[in-house]
């Protein structure tokens, strides 16, 4: 049997040994690297049929705290996330199982422990966060910004950090008139009037995922 999984890890060198150490652990699996949200959701969008299973780290550029996580649950319900943190405590564990992460690894474990966890959810051991948990209130923050699809996504991020059109653009790789066209088309989904207020919705849904209640 052979796997696809995502990688999403900011610092080169562990993402490569971590990469070849679940290779060699793994007969047969194909690791897909991202090094930030950017390529994570154009990975996410082109195999997303074909995964088994998405590692990430939640400090990478492209996204802040939960947001990416909480965006990526929204758009794959299916996908299981395993979150890998160098920020381990129990409130952290807490709160990205009620964001929707299926497992939650810290940096800190020896690499073997690691592979053996990452093999054994490969086959199945782990759990989806229940449809209470994932489904956001309506009308919320977070519900309003699950509407976006990841290209979206990838410009509100931006737009929300204070990136001018032409900065955002030249960021993506897009023209300046696509970037006008997917801002308006936000502040849309987002049912607000302007950049400021967008900025301030992201801020809103964040302090809503930190108040989430501990999954169970």
């Amino acid at each position: 049997m052979t796997f696809q999984i995502v990688l999403a890890e900011d610092h080169p060198i562990y993402l490569d040994a971590l990469s070849r150490s679940l290779q060699q652990a793994i007969a047969g699996l194909q690791v897909y690297q991202a090094a930030d949200y950017l390529l994570l959701f154009e990975l996410l969008e082109k195999y997303c049929d074909e995964l088994d299973l998405l590692l990430m780290d939640l400090s990478m550029p492209g996204s802040s705290g939960l947001s990416g996580l909480h965006f990526i649950r929204s758009r794959f319900p299916e996908l299981p996330i395993v979150i890998l943190s160098g920020h381990d405590d129990l409130a952290m564990r807490q709160l990205c199982l009620s964001a929707g992460a299926s497992a939650f690894l810290s940096k800190a474990a020896d690499s073997a422990d690691v592979v053996h966890t990452i093999s054994q959810l490969l086959q199945g051991d782990y759990q989806f966060p229940t449809a209470v948990q994932r489904q956001p209130e309506a009308g919320s923050a977070q519900l309003r910004i699950a509407r976006l699809t990841p290209g979206q996504y990838k410009v509100f991020k931006l737009l929300a950090e204070g990136y001018s059109n032409k900065q955002i653009a030249n960021q993506l790789g897009l023209a300046e008139k696509t970037v006008k066209v997917h801002v308006s088309a936000i502040l849309e989904k987002l049912e607000v009037d302007n950049r400021t207020q967008a900025a301030c919705l992201l801020a809103d849904a964040a302090a809503s995922w930190l108040k989430a209640p501990p999954h169970s």
